[in-house]
């Protein structure tokens, strides 16, 4: 039986992307909390319908950010069972 390759230009492409949402994450964060980068703010429709800005900005970032890390393990899952199997 042969061993699965491992292809290394998809595993960059993946750690870029995950990294990337990460990153997304941080600076939606950084710019309605910490200090705002950019002309734009939330929509009182929408800090409205989750009840307060910062449980909005939680929501906002956090769903990047824990979409990027659940990627990030599931990358390494996938390569250590690559070279473990």
């Amino acid at each position: 039986m042969n061993k699965p390759r491992l292809n290394p230009f998809s595993l960059i492409f993946d750690l870029l992307i995950d990294l990337a949402l990460i990153g997304m994450g941080a600076l939606l964060y950084y710019n309605f909390e910490v200090r705002p980068l950019s002309p734009f703010d939330l929509n009182p429709f929408v800090i409205n319908l989750f009840g307060s800005k910062y449980i909005t900005v939680l929501v906002i970032s956090i769903v990047p950010l824990g979409i990027g890390v659940l990627n990030i393990l599931r990358t390494a899952y996938r390569v250590f069972k690559g070279l473990f199997s």
